[in-house]
């Protein structure tokens, strides 16, 4: 192991999209992952899903709680309100590291990485992953003789605050109007 830290407990706590936990590939590989490094790194971790939001940013809160037994966070941040809650943590010393989203809270001036709120910050850029699906989705129909006016578009109802599906509708919405 990287260091024997079995008094030392990571929290990961990342919100997802899918309603049904026993059916996510996405997550059930990113959780494993995350079980393999604790276990390869001597520390115990505890890595809780979140379909509710709200309920993720309460525990995010709760952290800084002596009583809390944690001594570090792994977090994505899909939303400026789960944003708000690792400043929180983080100015009351809670050591927060970011993944998988949340890529423009992040980073620039004033964002998560700037104010020291994260120590470190590892995500795909959502948009960018939105126009090359576009780019994907536009390249199919010019190798056939459909019209682009036959495609079905699926919009994101309902996710005004979530950067983690926003921002990839965004950046295909952005590449097929141009």
């Amino acid at each position: 192991p990287c260091f024997n830290r079995v008094d030392y407990t990571v929290k990961v706590m990342v919100h997802h999209a899918s309603d049904d936990d026993n059916n996510d590939s996405y997550w059930d590989t990113f959780s494993a992952s995350a079980q393999r490094a604790g276990s390869d790194m001597g520390v115990n971790l505890d890595l809780q899903l979140y379909g509710e939001e709200k309920q993720m940013v309460k525990d995010i809160r709760a952290t800084v709680s002596p009583s809390s037994g944690i001594d570090a966070l792994v977090v994505n941040i899909p939303s400026r309100t789960v944003a708000t809650a690792v400043r929180y943590a983080a100015g009351k010393g809670m050591p927060i590291f970011g993944v998988d989203s949340g890529l423009d809270l992040a980073k620039g001036s004033g964002g998560l990485i700037d104010d020291k709120s994260l120590l470190f910050f590892s995500s795909p850029d959502e948009h960018y992953a939105g126009r090359m699906a576009a780019s994907f989705f536009l390249d199919a129909f010019s190798d056939s003789d459909k019209e682009i006016d036959d495609a079905l578009f699926l919009t994101p109802f309902g996710i005004r605050d979530n950067s983690t599906q926003l921002k990839p509708f965004d950046g295909y919405q952005c590449s097929l109007l141009n």
